[in-house]
């Protein structure tokens, strides 16, 4: 069969199409015949409608023919002006070709129809395989990520290559500030082979080399057939090629954020020893105006230090440096003796130079106490950090890449996980779901959300990739180039990650307000432990989402059933034996009572007691059997009544197949092509997709209850404590009632998505919503489950008056046969009444 959709593939014993073949039968060679046969019923019933709506359409043929030649000859136009002669004949034709009958009853477009179903059908058993391979390979069908901590992992091997990079441009740039003291290597020593070069390219099988001074050589998996792709097929060679993939992108973009970086210290530095030195400044880079406009500095005094300033500050910085060795960079701008007068035409002795020439001096020392040649931190951290953050939109660059390096290897396992073929050890049930197709899927749900294993990929797997920090250049390392001289930028490095850092971490707060939200309800959350652990056991911890919660409310409330039918039996005997034991009354000859005073007591205490401890084990019960019955079998219920309402459409489109023809066949309408049929277009293409709707439906609302039960959570723990801090047993008993109830209203509204999704997806494109009754077929055992319950509650409150019945019953025979005893005339009475009932002597002597 062609199928529409090339993933699509029906499952082998597809039990939606066994079902569709017994009931339609043999159509053509679209739907075959089951092995056990099909009825031939419907296809009789079919051949008599579709004769007659083919009868029909012949006598429309006629009047269309008639009207049209008829019109024609008075309008001169062929058909006239009121219907199209071009659509006409060709949905004429389109028309009765579709109601041409086939052998078994159907005609063509009834054959088209379900051709049309199937399609959907295959689409269905792909989509519900694909879920079931997931839950095979991952081992749940919550797992979130396949390398849950690589991003964080990465990350420190991230600053390190982006050190490197800083390091590689800064000594590669083949530019020089004049009268600077700090001298770009390219300056000293032109020949070098960084002068003026691009990183080396990142390709498979050549190593990417910073050089030693910068990093050295960044280690990754060996893509080639020597290394991790021996197997091209293999899990190993998957996720290392999609590691070279994802640094084939980053790389790149780390390398441009670094050029930038080295560009805007090289821009400050020329603006800074140039600028004022002219009676014009030149033009200065945008972000340094923004870093004026933001001080208010004047646009005459948004300018450098003069030539004159800069003697000075030569004498000055070398008293600040510890390092000898950099007296020999100054000895360019030193003149001897004391600095000169500012030129008399110099307009900018007019300004305060506060700002440049002392605070944001270009050159200092780092955190580390690196000599001068690096940046001053006050300009990193007041001038260059806020460009970058804007030049970067004001996000961790660091942090989006190894978000990014560990998304590309998570699509890749993903992928990888896809296109496995199904496995050997395959469970018999996930066996069965697969042949089963879509249409059972809802029988199979408890059983893949209690999977809980998290089968991911181990250290082994995950692809090695390792920087190694780059060395500090005032501690020259042997075989390392002596950069102590030249401007390289590496130990300011860390302390731009630290203002970054410092930036994100005032925007982004979701984080402490998850922290928050979590000690909030935790604190609440030890105030009562009936409730708390309640609501742990069936729902999980608050602050924290749930994990498999239908599963483990399920549990829950089958145990709390299970519980509470021991303590009624339990109670049962007790009460009795108790009752039995008070009752009895060791009389002395003559003399005694005929009740003791124990008896009385626990009568009375029972009496008042039991209404109430039969009320809780009552209410106990009826939320263990929503929690363990009717909650687990919500998404069941909505998918098998939407896969009834499928059946239904199914029979109904079949029907209404002749019909379409005919509206084709019509010469009016407003579509050109389908003529009176257009509606139909939507109805059918809602079928199509309805069972992988409904399919998606139920796995998109098992994710959807973890997050609403997590909601309820939070909530419901800090509301409950703020109405009564300390609650009793009675109290916590409404909770759980109260809580219950609020889980059975939200999850019969979060799986209702099993049947909103297909009913009104269509409407964004114009089509109607279409239901078959799902939530009606829920509310009617939803009402069943609660008249159970009922049932069952009544029962067990005369269940609990019938031991103090029978106690009480039992305390008045003994007191009436020890009255008898003390009472001569009384034995007589009964001795003359025994031998009246057995005249034969067979009484009591």
């Amino acid at each position: 069969m062609i199928n529409i959709f090339d993933i699509a593939t029906i499952a082998p014993t597809d039990q939606s199409v066994y079902y569709l073949g017994k009931i339609f039968g043999k159509i053509g060679g679209i739907l075959p015949n089951p092995n056990d046969g099909g009825p031939i019923l419907l296809g009789l019933m079919f051949k008599v409608l579709n004769t007659a709506a083919l009868s029909v359409g012949a006598m429309i043929v006629v009047y269309t023919t008639v009207a049209g030649l008829l019109s024609t000859a008075s309008e001169g136009e062929f058909l006239g002006k009121k219907w199209s002669g071009t659509w006409v004949p060709i949905r004429t034709v389109l028309g009765i070709v579709g109601l041409f009958p086939s052998s078994g009853g159907y005609c063509a477009i009834q054959i088209i129809i379900m051709w049309l179903i199937l399609q959907g059908v295959g689409l269905a058993d792909t989509l519900w395989n694909t879920v079931l391979n997931l839950v095979e390979q991952g081992g749940s069908p919550y797992v979130t990520t396949t390398f849950p901590d690589l991003a964080n992992t990465v990350q420190n091997d991230f600053k390190n290559l982006f050190t490197g990079l800083v390091c590689y441009e800064t000594l590669a740039k083949n530019q020089d500030v004049a009268n600077s003291p700090a001298p770009y290597l390219c300056r000293i020593n032109p020949t070098d082979s960084r002068c003026g070069k691009e990183i080396p390219p990142f390709e498979s099988g050549t190593p990417f080399d910073l050089g030693q001074e910068c990093g050295g050589v960044l280690q990754v998996c060996d893509v080639s057939a020597n290394g991790w792709c021996k197997n091209p097929k293999s899990i190993n060679c998957v996720l290392c090629t999609a590691q070279h993939q994802a640094l084939t992108e980053i790389i790149p973009a780390f390398d441009t954020i670094a050029k930038t970086f080295v560009q805007m210290d090289f821009d400050y530095q020329n603006f800074y020893y140039t600028s004022s030195s002219k009676t014009t400044p030149d033009k200065i880079p945008e972000w340094i105006k923004n870093f004026c406009t933001a001080n208010k500095i004047e646009n005459q005094c948004c300018v450098g230090i003069g030539e004159w300033q800069l003697k000075k500050n030569a004498e000055e910085l070398e008293k600040i440096t510890n390092a000898s060795f950099m007296s020999s960079v100054y000895r360019n701008v030193r003149t001897g003796g004391a600095a000169p007068p500012p030129p008399a035409n110099d307009p900018t002795t007019k300004c305060s130079f506060t700002f440049f020439d002392k605070d944001y001096f270009p050159n200092g020392p780092s955190t580390s106490g690196q000599s001068s040649v690096n940046i001053n931190l006050s300009v990193l951290k007041d001038m260059y950090s806020p460009a970058i953050l804007s030049y970067i939109n004001n996000i961790n660059f660091v942090t989006a890449a190894a978000e990014q390096y560990q998304a590309v290897l998570n699509g890749a396992y993903l992928t990888y996980l896809a296109s496995l073929p199904p496995s050997a050890t395959t469970a018999a049930w996930n066996r069965e779901a697969k042949n089963n197709g879509w249409i059972l899927a809802g029988m199979y749900y408890m059983q893949i959300t209690q999977r809980s294993a998290n089968l991911l990929p181990n250290k082994d797997n995950t692809p090695l990739l390792r920087f190694n920090s780059v060395p500090n250049p005032d501690t020259v390392q042997p075989g390392q180039k002596d950069i102590r001289a030249y401007r390289n930028n590496i130990n300011v490095v860390s302390d731009l990650f630290k203002y970054i850092d410092d930036a994100n971490n005032d925007n982004n707060s979701n984080g402490a307000a998850m922290s928050a939200i979590s000690a909030i309800t935790s604190s609440t959350w030890a105030m009562n432990s009936m409730l708390s652990q309640f609501m742990h056991d069936v729902s999980g911890t608050p602050g924290k989402l749930a994990e498999n919660p239908l599963y483990k409310i399920s549990l829950w409330g089958y145990n709390m059933m299970i519980v509470v039918q021991f303590i009624f039996a339990l109670t049962l005997v007790l009460t009795t034996v108790f009752a039995a034991v008070t009752a009895t009354n060791f009389l002395v000859v003559g003399t005694g009572m005929t009740s003791t005073p124990w008896y009385e007591g626990f009568k009375a205490a029972w009496g008042f007691t039991s209404p109430f401890l039969m009320l809780a084990m009552s209410a106990l019960f009826s939320i263990g059997a929503v929690l363990g019955i009717y909650l687990p079998l919500i998404p069941y219920t909505i998918f098998l009544m939407g896969a009834v309402g499928w059946l239904m459409a199914t029979i109904e489109a079949m029907v209404a197949g002749p019909i379409i023809a005919l509206g084709i066949l019509s010469p009016s309408g407003q579509h050109e092509l389908l003529g009176k049929a257009e509606p139909a277009v939507m109805i059918i293409f809602n079928l199509i997709l309805r069972p992988a709707l409904m399919v998606f439906g139920m796995m998109a609302s098992m994710l959807v209850a973890v997050v609403v039960v997590t909601m309820i959570n939070q909530g419901f723990v800090k509301i409950a404590f703020n109405i009564i801090q300390a609650p009793g047993l009675v109290e916590g008993i409404f909770f759980m009632m109260a809580y219950t109830s609020l889980l059975v209203m939200a999850l019969n509204k979060v799986f209702s998505l099993i049947h909103v999704i297909p009913e009104k997806v269509l409407t964004y494109i114009g089509g109607q919503a279409i239901s078959y009754g799902e939530s009606e077929g829920l509310q009617g055992m939803k009402q069943q489950m609660e008249g159970g319950a009922s049932g069952i509650s009544s029962g067990g409150k005369e269940a609990g008056a019938a031991p103090a019945g029978a106690v009480t019953k039992l305390a008045q025979d003994k007191a009436h046969e020890k009255s008898d005893d003390q009472n001569p005339g009384v034995q007589a009475k009964n001795r003359n009444r025994d031998t009246f009932k057995n005249p034969l002597g067979g009484g009591k002597k």
